[in-house]
C-alpha cells in the first residue's frame, strides 16, 4: 500500500531537506530541528530561512515527526505496521483487542505501532463505549455509527429494519429469533447514534431504520 502524500509535489528544496532526514534515519538518528538544519546548511546551497521554511513544511505535512527515527517515506518497511494499517483500512472502527487477536500480538506491540501511525497522521484514535478504536485519517463517514454497526447483532437488527421496514418489537424478535432483552439492548445502542426511530401508530409502536 502506498502512503498517501499531498497532491502537490515537493519543491526541490523540500525534497533536498527530506533526503537529509532520510540519511539521518539510516544512521539511526532521531530527527530534531537543529540536527537536520545543521546538516542541511552544509549540504544545501540555500539560505537558512529557505531551509527552515522547507523543514517546517515537512513537519506540518508529517513527512517528518520531531523526535522520531522514522519518516513517512519508510513507515511501512515494517511489515507488522503495514498490516495493521491495511486491516484498519478494511475494518474501520476496529478496537485494540481485535488487532491483538487478529495478528497474535501483545498489547505493547500493537499500541506502539498504532502510536506511530497516529503520530504520522495516517490513523486517528477515538474512544467509544470505553474502547479505543481506530480509523484511517481519511475516513469520511460517521465514526460512532460505524463503530456501533461493527457488532454482529446490532448490524443484523439494523439491516433487518432497513430491508423489511418498520416492525413492532415482537415482530423483530420473531423475525430474528433473538431474545427480547438482547434486542432491547442493541436497539438502545442504535437509538443512541440515531440509526433508528420509534414511531407511534395509535398506541402501537413500531421501530424503523434511518439511512446511514
Amino acid at each position: 500500500m502506498t502512503i498517501e502524500m499531498p497532491s502537490m509535489p515537493l519543491t526541490e528544496i523540500q525534497q533536498q531537506v527530506l533526503n537529509v532526514a532520510l540519511d539521518l534515519v539510516k544512521k539511526r538518528r532521531e530527527l530534531e530541528v537543529n540536527d537536520i538544519l545543521t546538516v542541511c546548511k552544509k549540504k544545501i546551497k540555500k539560505d537558512e530561512k529557505q531551509i527552515l521554511s522547507a523543514l517546517y513544511f515537512l513537519f506540518r505535512m508529517k513527512y517528518i515527526v520531531p523526535g522520531s527515527r522514522l519518516t513517512k517515506m519508510n513507515l511501512f518497511e515494517n511489515t507488522v505496521r503495514k498490516n495493521l494499517h491495511d486491516y484498519i483500512a478494511h475494518n474501520p472502527g476496529v478496537h485494540v483487542r481485535e488487532l491483538q487477536d487478529q495478528f497474535q500480538l501483545g498489547s505493547y506491540a500493537v499500541s506502539w505501532h498504532l502510536h506511530v501511525l497516529v503520530k504520522f497522521g495516517l490513523v486517528k484514535e477515538r474512544n467509544f463505549s470505553n474502547k479505543r478504536v481506530y480509523f484511517l485519517s481519511t475516513f469520511g463517514h460517521d465514526e460512532e455509527k460505524t463503530f456501533v454497526l461493527r457488532t454482529d447483532i446490532t448490524r443484523k437488527i439494523y439491516e433487518s429494519l432497513l430491508n423489511y421496514g418498520e416492525m413492532r418489537l415482537s415482530e423483530l424478535e420473531q423475525h430474528l429469533g433473538i431474545k427480547y432483552n438482547i434486542i432491547q439492548y442493541h436497539l438502545k445502542r442504535l437509538e443512541e447514534v440515531e440509526l433508528i426511530e420509534r414511531v407511534d401508530y395509535g398506541g402501537i409502536t413500531k421501530i424503523g431504520a434511518k439511512n446511514f
